[in-house]
Formats: C-alpha cells, sequence, structure tokens
C-alpha cells in the first residue's frame, strides 16, 4: 500500500515537472524581455511627439515588444544652471506580437492636460537583440518630422 502510495506521488510530481518545462512558448520570450533601444531624455516643443518605430528585422519567427515611456518634470535648478528632473509619469505597453512581416509605432506626447513636460524618454523592450528602433519629432499639426534622433542600442551580455 504504502509502494503504490509512493508510486503515485513520483508519477504525479513527473508529470507536475513535464508539464511546467513544457509552458506556452510565447511566455517565455514575453518573460525574456531585454531592453534594447533608449532614446534618453528628449525635450520636445509646442505640439511636438516622439515617435518610435520599430522594426523587429528577424525573418525567423515572431518578435515580442513592449513600449516604456517616461515623462520627466521640472525639478531644483543650480545656479549655474544645471537643472534636475524628476520622473513625473512612467508606463509599459502591453506585449506586442510582430511577425517578419510587420512593424509598429508608438508616440509620446509632450504635454499633458494642465501643463507640459521637460523631457520624455522612450525605450523598447523585446524578445530579440536585433530589433531596429527609429525615433523622431513630429510636429502633430502638420504631420512634419522636426527630427530623427540617434538612439542607443544595448548590446546584452549573457
Amino acid at each position: 500500500m504504502n509502494r503504490r502510495i509512493l508510486s503515485i506521488i513520483t508519477l504525479s510530481l513527473v508529470i507536475g515537472a513535464a508539464l511546467f518545462i513544457t509552458s506556452d512558448r510565447s511566455s517565455q520570450a514575453q518573460s525574456q524581455m531585454l531592453a534594447v533601444a533608449d532614446t534618453g531624455i528628449v525635450t520636445l516643443g509646442a505640439n511636438q511627439i516622439l515617435r518610435i518605430a520599430v522594426d523587429p528585422s528577424d525573418p525567423s519567427g515572431n518578435t515580442f515588444l513592449r513600449f516604456k515611456q517616461t515623462k520627466y518634470g521640472q525639478g531644483a535648478c543650480t545656479s549655474d544652471g544645471v537643472c534636475k528632473h524628476t520622473i513625473a509619469s512612467q508606463s509599459t505597453s502591453a506585449p506586442v506580437t510582430l511577425d517578419s512581416s510587420e512593424a509598429a509605432s508608438f508616440d509620446i506626447p509632450a504635454s499633458f492636460l494642465g501643463g507640459v513636460y521637460v523631457g520624455v524618454r522612450g525605450e523598447v523592450l523585446s524578445s530579440r537583440r536585433n530589433v531596429q528602433m527609429n525615433a523622431s519629432i513630429i510636429d502633430i499639426v502638420t504631420g512634419n518630422t522636426i527630427a530623427v534622433l540617434s538612439t542607443r542600442h544595448d548590446t546584452v551580455k549573457n
């Protein structure tokens, strides 16, 4: 009897471990997102947005992305003109899945109801390292591109 109970418990543990190991591939990829690109802090003018566009550049399968935005308010300034900025708002998008024929973009506005942020920052988190990000400042009245920004691409070491 004890041997039978021990066999049932062992079999249950083996099945449970096998189910845990073979979990959904997409959830594994999403949980292993890396910061792959970062605009740094960007100062926007009136009627401007920071637009981040992403191309997965990978024909081998789906790429999972998240967009992170940080908005800064004015902090204290020193007598020689150096100002600190404080995080006023920070959020991360829901995961987005792109196949090799798709791209995605995300807009970060300069203003909020009742005020304007001193600066904004955009980051891309991805399941793959070779994602290409372009960041542009766009005039929302005319639709014209004001500037194309240089972005920092992280090289994550294992």
